[in-house]
């Protein structure tokens, strides 16, 4: 139906459109980076949408990108890049960042920038910018500000102007502008599809202003639920949390196929075809330009003997067992031997750095600040004897009246298989 179209959009990308005409013609693939799931709560309680429901959602549309951004984080990454692996869904980094123009002002003007990873150099500088958003920068909510944004390589990422609310400030055209003069290509002003007077006279001002500077613009839908049966579900947090939003009177918050997408453009009525067409087509842009982020799975353990070999802190890890095996009062061959096969364990997992750490930050809270262990302790934490040896509990398990097996807190098979211990 829009194969003209599109052979006639497609040379004035400004990115290597990944279909031909004829398939893209067939499916009308339209990328939804800009949506929110039920990790959105711990900080904005407005979605009930599941990871797992969007990556549904995104096989039944012939999409291929999945998206961990939320309101003012990069969402539960690890959970969606989990997701996003078992479901052959290409990964993508991301935020719904708040900003300011000075992150270190008491301004509650808390505009919306989305911000993309185009590589793994990508992720790190957009985490940067939201830890520093929760450092200096937080004031009701987590804010970024031109001096965190423009210390992103203009090459790392991709950022679009997000909903309405990316436009609190009078000036901020003048804003945008100039980051789209720092990104260039890699930003984009956002388009809704939304039928309200707000939304048309955004979309205009959009409209001009990417005539007038060659600024691409870009379909974003804003999802919060998939349908009008997680809709209810998202009404109820709400109506739990006392929290209402009048503003999104009209608003469509679903993810909807591309089909009615363009619908909603047409009935809105201020873009034209080829306009809402190269909106849409540009949300492909994160299956062309971001290259496939891989995670490193390894465990990152704080060390207290960073100059010294994992061998060396096995030695250290060892030496403080016997020293304190040595004081206890009750000895016996079954204690003796528990000893020696939790410490295998602990050292062939390669997690000594765990337990020399925790000792550490035990004995400063002991010695240094006159904390006391309980006497009571979580079943897990206390099934190894080596434990209270390091200092860490007071509960002997060999002593317990209810028997506690060291396999429930950490074995060498669980932790190698991806589990850290309890």
């Amino acid at each position: 139906m829009y194969e003209d179209l599109i052979a006639k959009i497609i040379p004035t990308l400004k990115f290597k459109f990944p279909y031909s005409v004829e398939d893209y013609g067939r499916n009308l693939y339209l990328e939804n980076y800009h949506c929110h799931k039920d990790f959105s709560n711990t900080s904005t309680p407005d979605c009930a949408e599941s990871i797992e429901n969007y990556a549904k959602r995104i096989h039944e549309f012939g999409a291929k990108c999945l998206y961990s951004g939320e309101h003012g984080s990069q969402g539960n990454q690890f959970e969606v890049y989990k997701v996003a692996e078992k479901e052959h869904l290409k990964y993508i980094h991301s935020a719904e960042a708040y900003w300011v123009k000075d992150r270190k002002e008491k301004d509650k003007a808390n505009c919306h920038m989305m911000i993309l990873a185009k590589n793994a150099e990508g992720r790190e500088d957009i985490n940067f910018a939201l830890s520093m958003a929760n450092i200096d920068g937080y004031y009701y909510k987590p804010r970024i500000d031109l001096e965190l944004l423009f210390n992103i390589p203009k090459e790392n990422v991709i950022v679009t102007s997000a909903c309405l609310s990316g436009w609190h400030y009078k000036d901020a055209e003048d804003i945008w502008l100039k980051i789209h003069d720092y990104f260039g290509d890699n930003f984009f002003l956002e388009v809704q599809a939304h039928n309200t007077d707000p939304q048309k006279r955004l979309n205009r001002k959009i409209l001009k202003l990417a005539k007038e500077h060659n600024i691409q613009i870009i379909c974003g839908l804003d999802s919060h639920y998939i349908d009008d049966k997680t809709a209810v579900k998202r009404d109820q947090i709400l109506k739990y949390k006392h929290i209402e939003y009048p503003e999104e009177f009209g608003w469509y918050m679903d993810y909807p196929d591309t089909t009615t997408v363009i619908e909603r453009f047409q009935e809105q009525g201020v873009l034209s075809d080829e306009e809402v067409l190269t909106a849409i087509m540009n949300t492909n842009v994160f299956m062309s330009e971001c290259e496939e982020i891989v995670f490193d799975r390894k465990f990152k353990i704080p060390s207290v003997h960073k100059d010294k070999t994992y061998e060396g802190k096995c030695a250290i890890y060892k030496k403080i067992l016997n020293k304190a095996y040595a004081k206890e009062k009750e000895k016996s061959k079954e204690k003796a031997d528990g000893i020696r096969y939790e410490a295998k364990q602990v050292m062939d997992s390669g997690v000594v750095d765990y337990f020399l750490t925790s000792k550490a930050i035990v004995d400063d809270a002991v010695n240094c600040e006159g904390g006391i262990l309980t006497t009571t302790s979580r079943g897990s934490a206390a099934s190894f004897i080596t434990n209270k040896l390091l200092g860490l509990t007071t509960v002997d398990r060999f002593n317990a009246d209810i028997p506690i097996y060291p396999e429930r807190f950490l074995t060498k098979d669980r932790v190698l298989a991806g589990q850290m211990p309890d």
